[in-house]
């Protein structure tokens, strides 16, 4: 099952919002469902409900909107993912400096280049031929994140320059929608990883 691009925007722009490797922050992180059930599971009982995936939503919202007028506006929103950027990148340089030294020597770049590169390799290599196609390179390129003023004006549905609670609380509920598979108003480890499997394909 092929999806098409604009169907990838909710996704995408979910884990911008949180902050996680969901969906893109990092493609190359392993345990996105582990890491989806740690923020959404707030009772720790292995499912997502709607509640909870809902109530995060809510707080997310909370942290970008911060001079708390309820809605959120681009420069909340750039503002917000300037910040993220700047932890992955924190991030990056303290999993890069493998012996924390505080610097990152060329042994230990082109290690972490390295595996990194592998790792795109496997993910894009559909057919484990050891060998990239053109279409799986087309594919790759299709499902490549998108950032800014995109994302922004899918959240803002009535397209006013602000983004509302309920408008926040709408892109959520339907990406809730798409995860739960069964329509049981809960989200599993499964259903997330199908949901991966189903956008990479």
């Amino acid at each position: 099952m092929h999806i098409k691009p604009q169907t990838l925007i909710s996704p995408l722009l979910v884990a911008l919002l949180l902050g996680t490797t969901v969906a893109s922050a990092d493609p190359d992180h392993e345990g996105k469902q582990g890491k989806f059930m740690k923020f959404f599971d707030t009772n720790a009982d292995g499912i997502v409900t709607y509640e909870e995936f809902q109530g995060s939503s809510k707080n997310r919202f909370d942290r970008i909107d911060t001079d708390g007028n309820g809605t959120i506006s681009p420069a909340e929103f750039t503002a917000y993912m300037q910040s993220r950027r700047e932890e992955r990148h924190k991030n990056h340089f303290e999993n890069t400096d493998t012996n924390k030294d505080g610097v990152v020597s060329k042994d230990e770049f082109l290690s972490a280049s390295q595996e990194r590169a592998l790792r795109r390799f496997s993910r894009m290599d559909k057919n484990d031929d050891g060998l990239l196609s053109a279409d799986e390179l087309a594919a790759h390129k299709m499902h490549k994140p998108r950032f800014g003023k995109k994302i922004f004006s899918r959240l803002d549905a009535n397209g006013d320059g602000q983004v509302t609670q309920e408008e926040s609380q709408a892109a959520w509920g339907k990406w809730f929608k798409r995860l739960d598979t069964n329509g049981d108003q809960v989200v599993s480890s499964e259903e997330i990883a199908q949901a991966r499997a189903r956008w990479q394909d």
